[in-house]
């Protein structure tokens, strides 16, 4: 028959004998709140709300729980419950996850296999063999969960470890759940070791809360430092007086940046290319496409990066000089495409130390510097194409 440990690492397991990231807090958090469980029902540990206590050390033919015992029957009366599932979950020498997948490899549960991608890189899968196992957890959550019945107590447990895991939907449909909301309330309270793992894991997600927005102040703090540096280069590119080409004999840098045909188109189409990747930055976080892969911070710092890129670019390209009637017109609007940006983002990343202040921008307020900034966008393309035109024709 399964412990309680066995039966949430299978429903970890999906269909292609990957597991859920077993190395995550939240998870090893619930590891070893089950594995205590299944001490305490092996009668080889107690708890109270004070402490937890070894009674027995003797073996549990189970490699991971007599792991787990060996080091509770160090120092198992100096703390509670909740410091040692603190302790074994962040214990880097104790490896929860592949002891309990060794015992359910022993007990023809699940088997190892070793998988290849490609020619050079290999991965170790553990597909399920027994699926009547793993039905049956399913099979008795529901039961628990979904009736009125006084459950058992290590029914409960499992329980609230599996919702803990967030793998309630894997069980139950969408109208369950809210079934099972209520159901739980009344659950939660009938196991001190359930109750120790549910408060690990609220602390666990109010780190990462605090975390994410401590990474998120520091985040913004630099967009606001490279737009208020992006602003005052693109006024510095739009006010400075023109730079005159170095009379002297032979070609220098600046004669090839600015006079050689060739470094000129190469360094038009690297601005043209940066200045497209800006805009479809911009573009896929409007429409929520890129958040997956990073967060929006982090693509708001890489547009204003961009921005100063494309005004290094540009000096390199023009030597601040504005050109002439279309070529001069394309120059004032990118200019003031970057001015109006790097202002936007000074807004937006400037809210919070403005509010800190007691200054509070309104919705609109906000937004005004992002339409202008699009709106100085616009005739681009049209004065693009007609720049390239010139060039290439005349």
């Amino acid at each position: 028959m399964l412990n309680i440990t066995d039966s949430i690492l299978l429903l970890l397991e999906n269909e292609d004998g990957v597991f859920l990231p077993t190395q995550s807090d939240t998870v090893k958090s619930v590891l070893v709140g089950a594995v205590l469980i299944d001490l305490s029902l092996a009668g080889r540990i107690d708890t109270d709300l004070e402490s937890l206590i070894v009674l027995s050390e003797t073996s549990t033919d189970n490699a991971l729980m007599d792991e787990v015992l060996k080091r509770l029957a160090r120092h198992s009366k100096t703390a509670d419950t909740q410091h040692w599932i603190e302790a074994l979950a962040s214990d880097q020498t104790l490896s929860i996850p592949e002891l309990a997948l060794a015992n359910l490899e022993q007990n023809q549960i699940i088997e190892r296999k070793e998988r290849k991608l490609l020619w050079f890189l290999r991965s170790r899968i553990y597909p399920t063999v027994d699926f009547d196992s793993k039905e049956n957890v399913k099979l008795r959550m529901r039961e628990v969960v979904l009736s009125n019945d006084v459950p058992d107590p290590t029914e409960a447990a499992t329980a609230c470890l599996v919702e803990a895991c967030g793998l309630f939907p894997e069980i139950f449909s969408e109208s369950e759940l809210r079934q099972c909301r209520s159901r739980m309330q009344h659950l939660r309270p009938l196991d001190l070791i359930g109750r120790a793992v549910i408060s690990r894991i609220a602390k666990i997600e109010r780190q990462q809360i605090l975390a994410a927005r401590a990474k998120t102040a520091r985040l913004q703090k630099l967009v606001l430092l490279l737009s208020v540096v992006g602003a005052l280069a693109a006024a510095v590119t739009l006010l400075s007086p023109r730079i005159p080409i170095p009379d002297q004999f032979g070609p220098t840098l600046l004669e090839l940046l600015w006079n050689d045909s060739t470094w000129q188109q190469w360094s038009g189409y690297i601005l043209l290319g940066i200045s497209l990747v800006g805009l479809m930055i911009i573009a896929a976080l409007k429409n929520r496409l890129l958040n997956r892969f990073w967060n929006y911070s982090n693509w708001q710092l890489a547009h204003v990066a961009l921005g100063l890129l494309c005004i290094l670019i540009l000096f390199t390209h023009t030597g601040f000089r504005l050109g002439d009637n279309l070529n001069a017109l394309l120059m004032l609007f990118y200019l003031a495409t970057l001015i109006l940006g790097a202002l936007t983002g000074i807004v937006i990343s400037g809210v919070t130390q403005l509010r800190k202040k007691g200054v509070t921008l309104t919705r609109r307020m906000r937004v005004i510097p992002i339409r202008t900034h699009i709106a100085a966008l616009l005739p681009l393309p049209a004065l693009l194409v007609a720049h390239i035109l010139i060039v290439y024709l005349y």
